[in-house]
Formats: structure tokens, C-alpha cells, sequence
């Protein structure tokens, strides 16, 4: 029996070198340039000579079986400094610890369906760190030291995987519609009772680079949805390994047939919505509506967004936080102060009773909630019939 090999299979990697001193070449997001830290040389990017394309969903499992993914890690060795980098199997481009530079992996780039598009960094590091900062100021509810004794972390450029569709969508539905008609019951008393008829339909709408992450990472699809949008119909470009000097990306973990089943299950309440508000065209009021939904004319790219994310530590935890790399959003993990959230409450619950006390003409309490601090208040029901809606 053969033993399988445990090797850690060896990838190739790419780098820029500044031709002026041999340093990093990094991108900049502030000059939308490379540019070299160490000498401060500049150079334009070239774009790509192919704009951004879009693929027919039809087409994509086809496509998605002749990739040739990778499944399991890789070690590289920087070609800047000669350092053994070890890749996880989502990873494409890496930031070697030992020099700094950013090797990037072609072939794994290429593994899978490649990206086709990508929204550059347009926030720096200095700017993350600095709307990370207008963001713990500005927190409801923290501790009063937070703001004063928290000690950041290390802010770390990525490229998250997306997928994005476009998509006409006709959906059948069927449902209730209701009359309101008034009536008055055995005392004479008024009120509105409603009249439900079956009714159905169509509507149709069209979705254009609707976003789903391409990562399992429950945290990491969160915090993106968080941070976003992204705007990918304005900002896109087309992909250029150059965009991610200076940062590392990963390959996509969720396919886009998966992809695709989510955003059908996420746009299923829209479509209700939808439905219902057809019906109240020609009712009052809607009630148990259904839809069945076709799409149409689907197509889909492979896009990687940017993001930072780091740490930032307080009273002996840490907590996780994202900055959008194209707007600047924060979006994070924080503590809560118990003092500040009782107290204010408490102050809401002051204004509560102290409103309902006036709104009583000034009655007197009952002697236990006034020693109590407490203000109360009566109110008298009136009884519904069970099929009637009270008289607004």
C-alpha cells in the first residue's frame, strides 16, 4: 500500500522591484501610483487592455470544472529576500514577515475562475487608523477609559473575494387582498372590519451587481456586510496584479452557483415586498402572499474589494475591526459600559412616567409607587371583536 506524500507542494511567485534601488514597489492609494518607500520613485499602472467583463451564469459550471483549485497549503520563497513564505490554500498574494514585500502567486490567482475586476485601495493605512479612531470616540454607551486606554492593532490591507450578478426576474405570486368596509356592532359602537378575496399576478424587477461574498468565514461575510456598500458599477476596474502591491487577497471559498442560490434567498423577501404592494394597488390591505420567482439573463464576475482589519485590545480583551478600503466605514467589535446603559434607562423611564403622570390630569399615585419613586397611570380597554381592526 503507497503512502500518500505529506509534502507541501512549492508555488512560484511574483514581485515589484523598483528599477531605481531595487526596493518594494507598493500601490498607493492617495496617488493611485506605485510607489517605492524606500526612494520615493513613481510609476503610472497600465491598465488592462480588456475592460471588465461579464459572464453568461449559463456557461459557469463548464467554466468552474476546468479550473484547477488548490486545496491544501503551498510554501513560496520570496524573491525579494529569499524568506520561506508559507501560503494558506485560500491565499494569492502575502506580505513576507521577514522584508515586507508583497510576493504574489499568478498561478493561484488563476486557480478557480480568476478575478475580473477590482476597487482599489483609496484609503491608506494612516487614514484607516485614523477613521478607527473617530469611530471609538464617537461609541454610544463605552467604557469613559475606552476612548483614552485602548491600545491598537496592527492594521492589515486584504482583498476579500466577491462574487456579483446581474439578473431580470419575473415572479408569479398569489395572495389576499383586503377591503376595509365599516360596521357597527350590537351597542352601536363603530368600527372597521376587512374582506379578503384571493387575487395573483406579476411583477418583474432587475438586479445589477448585486454583491455576495465568496468566503465561508462567517465573521469575514459579516464584517463586509457591515462595511459596504462597495460600489462596483463606478469604482471597478479591471483586474491588474499591480492593485494589490502593498496588500494580500485570497482565492474565493464559495462558489457561484452557492453564491447565487443565497442572493435568490436573500431577495425573496423583496419580492414579497413587491407582490404585496401590487395588491395594495388595488386593495386596502394584503395578507399571505406567495411568490415564485424566475431568473433570467444572468450573468456574474469574479471581484476582489478591499478592506483593512486588525485588533484593538481594552481592559485585557481583544476586539475584532474592518475599515472599508474604498470609503473608509468602520465597522467592529466594542465593550459596552453597564453603568452608562443602566443610567440611561433609567433617565427614558424618568421622562416615560413623568410624561404619563401629566398626561393623567395630575392624579394622585398610590402611596406605594410614589415612595417607590414610581408614576403610574390607568387606562381603560375597550373591547375588540375578534375579525374587526379598532377605529383609527
Amino acid at each position: 500500500m503507497t503512502q500518500a506524500s505529506t509534502e507541501t507542494p512549492t508555488i512560484s511567485t511574483d514581485n515589484f522591484i523598483c528599477p531605481n534601488c531595487g526596493g518594494s514597489l507598493k500601490h498607493d492609494a492617495h496617488k493611485d501610483k506605485f510607489l517605492c518607500a524606500s526612494c520615493g520613485f513613481e510609476s503610472e499602472i497600465a491598465p488592462p487592455a480588456e475592460d471588465v467583463k461579464e459572464f453568461s451564469f449559463d456557461g459557469y459550471a463548464e467554466r468552474e470544472a476546468a479550473s484547477t483549485p488548490f486545496t491544501s497549503m503551498s510554501t513560496a520563497t520570496c524573491q525579494t529576500c529569499g524568506n520561506q513564505i508559507a501560503f494558506e490554500a485560500s491565499e494569492t498574494a502575502k506580505i513576507c514577515p521577514m522584508c515586507g514585500s508583497t510576493q504574489i502567486s499568478s498561478t493561484k490567482q488563476k486557480a478557480g475562475i480568476a478575478p475580473g475586476g477590482i476597487i482599489p485601495f483609496r484609503v491608506d493605512k494612516q487614514d484607516a487608523a485614523h477613521k478607527f479612531t473617530e469611530w471609538v470616540k464617537g461609541l454610544w454607551f463605552a467604557p469613559n477609559r475606552l476612548k483614552q486606554s485602548y491600545q491598537g492593532g496592527h492594521l492589515a490591507g486584504r482583498f476579500v473575494p466577491f462574487w456579483t450578478f446581474d439578473a431580470d426576474v419575473m415572479a408569479t405570486y398569489t395572495g389576499q387582498g383586503g377591503r376595509y368596509r365599516k360596521a357597527k356592532d350590537s351597542e352601536g359602537n363603530e368600527r372597521t372590519e376587512t374582506d379578503w378575496y384571493p387575487t395573483g399576478g406579476i411583477v418583474q424587477t432587475s438586479y445589477d451587481d448585486e454583491l455576495i461574498c465568496a468566503c465561508k468565514d462567517a465573521s469575514t461575510r459579516l464584517d463586509m456586510e457591515q462595511v459596504g456598500p462597495f460600489d462596483t458599477i463606478n469604482e471597478l476596474r479591471p483586474f491588474a496584479p499591480e492593485y494589490i502591491a502593498g496588500y494580500s487577497a485570497e482565492l474565493y471559498s464559495v462558489k457561484a452557483d452557492a453564491a447565487f442560490d443565497d442572493l435568490k434567498g436573500r431577495k425573496q423577501s423583496d419580492l414579497v415586498s413587491l407582490a404585496s404592494a401590487d395588491i395594495n394597488r388595488r386593495f386596502d390591505t394584503s395578507r399571505n402572499v406567495h411568490v415564485n420567482a424566475m431568473y433570467t439573463n444572468v450573468t456574474y464576475k469574479h471581484v476582489l474589494l478591499p478592506v483593512w482589519t486588525s485588533i484593538f485590545s481594552y481592559n485585557g480583551k481583544s476586539y475584532r475591526y474592518v475599515v472599508n478600503g474604498a470609503t473608509g466605514k468602520v465597522h467592529g467589535e466594542r465593550p459596552y459600559s453597564a453603568i452608562k446603559i443602566i443610567a440611561a434607562i433609567a433617565v427614558a423611564l424618568g421622562v416615560l412616567f413623568g410624561g404619563f403622570a401629566l398626561f393623567s390630569g395630575g392624579e394622585e399615585m398610590p402611596e406605594e409607587a410614589a415612595a417607590a419613586g414610581i408614576a403610574t397611570v390607568s387606562v381603560q380597554l375597550e373591547p375588540l371583536a375578534a375579525s374587526s381592526t379598532p377605529q383609527l
